[in-house]
């Protein structure tokens, strides 16, 4: 037997998902793109197979990676990962919902800071285009579980790590219901899926700590930086007092190497130097 073939599903873990909607089936439903929502919907109501992803590379470097980006989240946090692989489902709302937990993360007390989220991407995706990518599974997940803390932990190739905290967020959390439940009403009465419209992406929460005193390009803009604060201010505030002076029906104001001009929509502009 391949190593591959240990990482199928079981068939009550098939059922379930073809019966309820997951994490990866939100950020399909998220998404924006139509043929693959109209593909889940052909998914949930039994009318194709899913795809076999058993020969899907990106997906199992994924899987095999998992254990090592547990191990480096903690070594690189502090905390621990738990109950890595339990199937956690909620029915309280008007459609079934499920998650497959990569994990849940606790303290050094054990007390539980919310869930964790392993991914394997390329590096050509930015940090920014990452998180957005994996909000509506986050977001999911922390319905689902009851959690409002979740934690995005990302090898990108073989080089990088980048990790990300994500509070939930009741705006985007509203729109995702919303999402979902439409698309289950089409998966029970045969009416064919529309896209989402689109939600603005949350933002992560600030997580770790740099020291960048030892980058020079660092140490040069902020040099530069605390050095001109004041006459920056200094001159917003010339600038100010210049534009208080010049008379209600001047055409052009000048003196002392500044000239002053009035543009014909009233706005003042300024210029260095002054002309005849």
């Amino acid at each position: 037997m391949s190593v591959l073939d240990t990482l199928g599903l079981s068939a009550e873990a098939i059922a379930k998902r073809r019966h309820s909607l997951g994490g990866s089936d939100a950020n399909t439903i998220m998404g924006g793109n139509t043929d693959r929502i109209y593909r889940l919907w052909q998914e949930k109501r039994g009318e194709v197979e899913g795809d076999d992803l058993s020969g899907n590379l990106a997906v199992q470097m994924g899987s095999f990676t998992e254990p090592l980006n547990i191990a480096w989240f903690e070594k690189q946090t502090g905390n621990r990962v738990y109950g890595s692989g339990a199937m956690v489902t909620r029915d309280s709302h008007s459609y079934p919902i499920h998650t497959t937990l990569d994990g849940m993360v606790s303290d050094g007390n054990g007390d539980t800071l919310g869930i964790f989220e392993a991914k394997h991407s390329n590096t050509r995706a930015t940090d920014a285009e990452l998180f957005a990518r994996y909000v509506p599974q986050l977001t999911h997940a922390c319905i689902v579980t009851g959690e409002t803390r979740a934690f995005l932990s990302v090898f990108k190739g073989n080089a990088d790590w980048v990790m990300f905290e994500y509070a939930l967020d009741d705006t985007y959390a509203a729109a995702l219901i919303e999402a979902e439940a439409a698309f289950w009403r089409c998966v029970q009465d045969g009416t064919e899926p529309c896209a989402a419209p689109p939600v603005k992406t949350p933002k992560p929460v600030g997580v770790i700590e740099y020291d960048m005193t030892t980058s020079n390009a660092w140490t040069v803009a902020a040099a530069n930086y605390t050095g001109t604060v004041l006459a920056a201010a200094q001159n917003e505030a010339a600038k100010k007092l210049l534009k208080e002076l010049v008379p209600d029906d001047a055409s052009k104001a000048h003196g002392h190497g500044i000239e002053i001009r009035r543009a014909k929509n009233g706005s003042l502009r300024f210029y260095e130097g002054e002309t005849a």
